[in-house]
């Protein structure tokens, strides 16, 4: 029986984020949690895996064709938002916690606390972020 593990696979091996994501989850978590590249020969998916597409927009050669949309969408953050809320209306006894957000610039006025926008959707390591 295969033991449960962690694979990130980042859009860049070198990624500080995902470094100090895999440190994290190793201090919190009782099973392996490991870096892999996108293509990477050492990695053999296993059905009890917890992958995280750490940003890696490239399509995995491991992954069936259903769900290479799956992984584009994730990459974009509007998509990822809107699937993940569509998913919470769905399923409301299992639902994924993401921030309050919106595409309206007065509706996020309106919430009267500090705010981020992201101008480039597909960007990483903060690109596009503004206040």
């Amino acid at each position: 029986m295969f033991k449960k593990r962690v694979a990130i696979i980042p859009y860049l091996m070198g990624s500080r984020a995902a470094k100090a994501l895999k440190n994290a989850l190793q201090q919190k978590l009782d099973i392996p949690v490991r870096l892999f590249r996108k293509n990477s020969p050492y990695y053999q998916p296993r059905w009890t895996d917890y992958v995280i597409n750490w940003g890696c927009s490239a399509e995995w050669p491991w992954i069936n064709n259903t769900s290479k949309n799956g992984n584009q969408i994730c990459v974009n953050k509007l998509s990822f938002f809107e699937q993940v809320t569509a998913f919470n209306q769905v399923n409301t006894t299992k639902t994924v916690n993401i921030p309050e957000w919106t595409t309206e610039p007065v509706v996020a006025a309106a919430w009267n606390k500090p705010f981020f926008a992201r101008t480039i959707l597909n960007g990483h390591s903060g690109a596009g972020i503004i206040e």
